[in-house]
């Protein structure tokens, strides 16, 4: 296919321009604008050369039926924005559209069909429409590169009508892809994620003979995991697949291709859930399969680490929810560090992929986190109660909502009010009972069966952040005023378990608890009749230690 750029006589022709602008959608807004900015050359081009330009492409799947939350008028803004040219978004039915009828006035170069996707005579590949698209124009342009492997109406079957020609995104996206498998250095290593597996089998056939390593992640890999005769729950997956990867496997085996799927992963509920590591052989019926495990990102990161060109598409798990996102986020940093430490060759496609590290890059280049070195996480055992309001600082939109392990009642509420506002109240509940002893035995009962599952996932978050910005995280836990009266080793428990969740993460970790108990007047290093807030003794004694200890 010859390159529109080679064209001369482009003046006033129609050119049908089919373009890839599935962007990721969220309450109708644009969350990544990565696939927007790479079409606008051929815009721009095609603009230059004053030919008329009719744009077709897709957002979802409507499955042939038209889907208003799926309509391409948010992209068409901001397109228009973009390349400041008006653009007229045609809601009308294709089969009743004329090429005659299209460009009606002089004012008008740039047309937008709806989503091509809402007739289910495209993903068919039928003939007739095909044939009606190509009497709209005089020519066709392909620069959707990542659907250019399909076989559907506006990409293969319209080819038989038009004088056909590649964009110059698609030129760029095939050069780099020829560059992968025949002119890298191996070993050479493929990471595919995505929902199904039908619609890559092509693509892991033909990648298996030029691969060292092809590493199926995603809801892909559940099809592998059920395969292989393990529960998968309620998790995504396809049916009648077993053939299909029985011939992944027989092909990698013949040509000496390692396939690695998922050892443990990362379960929910339901999406919106907390994250619990699970073996394969622990997963049950109501489980939702959503990320990769620790086990299997170590695999992969060892593998990274010994390639010398890496092919990635596709996430490794649900990571719009920070609780599956770990495995996206340890995948796309070990890339990223290895092109930092060698001349490694890396190719990153998809759009899930592109905007998961279009997060990382933004929060790297943010100069609010430039001069970070270290981030303190200061740790209070009650924070396990608030640990699941935790915020994705990387979002546009910060709620102000705040989560409630419990519905409040009304003496709840009078009782925070009098210990927040009157020292009398405080004084005379002291007097009877011991705040203190109290208040933790409520929240030692809670810690054995809280701590691990709740807040496992936010250190994980806060470690992927520190990360992200190339900063140190270190975790500091605090002591109870009770704990260190008598610093019993029975009462140290969540200090125990809290170390133990920091060392499995890597993350270093500094309990002070020692230094409280080591400090004659314990006591007065927190405030009087609240034990688990610092005193003016209780913060310059963490000042002095961290100073002395912590080397920043």
């Amino acid at each position: 296919m010859n390159n529109i750029k080679d064209q001369e006589n482009l003046s006033q022709k129609k050119v049908l321009l089919r373009l890839d602008l599935n962007v990721p959608l969220k309450d109708g807004n644009i969350t990544d604008e990565t696939r927007i900015d790479k079409i606008i050359p051929v815009i721009n081009f095609l603009i230059k050369k004053k030919s008329k330009i009719i744009i077709i492409s897709h957002v979802g799947r409507p499955k042939g039926e038209i889907n208003k939350i799926l309509s391409l008028k948010p992209i068409c803004v901001n397109l228009e924005k973009k390349i400041k040219k008006k653009i007229k978004l045609l809601n009308n039915d294709i089969f009743e559209l004329k090429k005659d009828d299209l460009f009606k006035s002089p004012e008008d170069q740039i047309i937008l069909l709806e989503n091509i996707r809402f007739y289910k005579e495209e993903e068919k590949n039928d003939t007739s429409f095909a044939k009606h698209l190509a009497s709209l124009a005089d020519l066709y342009v392909n620069d959707a590169f990542s659907c250019s492997h399909r076989a559907h109406a506006s990409i293969s079957k319209i080819t038989e009508f038009l004088p056909s020609f590649a964009g110059l995104q698609l030129e760029t996206e095939l050069s780099a892809l020829k560059k992968v498998t025949t002119e890298i250095k191996k070993p050479i290593t493929c990471i595919i994620g995505g929902s199904k597996i039908s619609t890559k089998i092509d693509i892991i056939k033909n990648l298996i003979p030029k691969f060292d390593n092809i590493i199926i992640v995603g809801g892909m890999a559940n099809n592998i995991i059920k395969y292989k005769g393990n529960n998968i729950g309620k998790s995504i997956k396809e049916v009648d697949c077993e053939t299909t990867i029985s011939n992944i496997f027989e092909i990698s085996k013949n040509h000496s291709c390692k396939i690695t799927f998922p050892e443990d992963v990362l379960v929910g509920k339901s999406m919106d859930d907390k994250s619990k590591v699970k073996g394969l052989d622990d997963i049950k019926d109501d489980d939702l399969i959503l990320d990769i495990g620790p086990k299997t990102i170590n695999k992969i990161k060892g593998i990274i680490k010994n390639s010398e060109t890496i092919l990635w598409n596709g996430p490794a798990g649900y990571f719009e929810n920070p609780n599956f996102a770990n495995g996206s986020y340890e995948i796309a940093n070990a890339i990223i560090k290895k092109n930092n430490d060698s001349s490694i060759y890396s190719v990153v496609g998809g759009g899930d992929t592109i905007a998961l590290i279009n997060q990382i890059n933004v929060i790297k280049k943010s100069k609010e986190f430039e001069n970070i070195k270290s981030i303190l996480y200061f740790f209070t055992l009650n924070d396990i109660y608030g640990s699941s309001n935790i915020v994705d600082i990387t979002s546009k939109k910060i709620s102000n909502d705040t989560y409630n392990l419990t519905k409040i009642k009304l003496l709840d509420d009078l009782n925070k009010f009098l210990r927040n506002k009157s020292y009398l109240y405080l004084f005379l509940k002291g007097v009877g009972t011991d705040p203190s002893k109290r208040w933790f035995n409520a929240l030692y009962a809670n810690y054995e069966n809280l701590a691990p599952n709740v807040i496992k996932d936010n250190f994980k978050f806060l470690d992927n952040f520190s990360k992200n910005i190339d900063t140190n995280l270190i975790v500091i836990l605090l002591p109870y005023e009770y704990q260190t009266r008598d610093c019993n080793k029975n009462i140290l428990k969540p200090q125990k378990m809290l170390i133990k969740i920091l060392k499995d993460l890597n993350i270093a970790t500094k309990d002070l608890t020692d230094e409280f108990c080591n400090n004659k007047k314990s006591k007065k290093n927190f405030l009087k009749f609240d034990p688990m807030h610092l005193s003016k003794n209780g913060h310059t004694l963490v000042y002095n230690t961290l100073l002395n200890e912590i080397n920043f």
